[in-house]
């Protein structure tokens, strides 16, 4: 699962799971979406963006493990490409 305000970041990090294998990659555009589709989604990984509006990414990343999500999560801050 791709979480990230951003099309075109989700875009890129979407060409990038690609290559790496991950076909059937579900996005996200923000914390509270994510956390309302991981339970039926159930993905095999999070690429989760920090820099998110509403709930950060670290802030999605405590509550879906006080959640009991217990799946890889690769914490990102695109905030540096700008």
């Amino acid at each position: 699962m791709l979480i990230d305000p951003s099309k075109e970041s989700r875009d890129e990090h979407r060409a990038t799971l690609a290559t790496l294998g991950y076909k059937d990659v579900v996005e996200a555009q923000n914390g509270q979406d994510a956390l309302s589709r991981v339970a039926t989604d159930a993905p095999d990984m999070l690429v989760v963006e920090n820099d998110m509006p509403g709930m950060t990414g670290l802030a999605f990343v405590e509550t879906y493990h006080q959640r009991g999500g217990a799946a890889p999560i690769l914490l990102v801050d695109g905030s540096a490409d700008h």
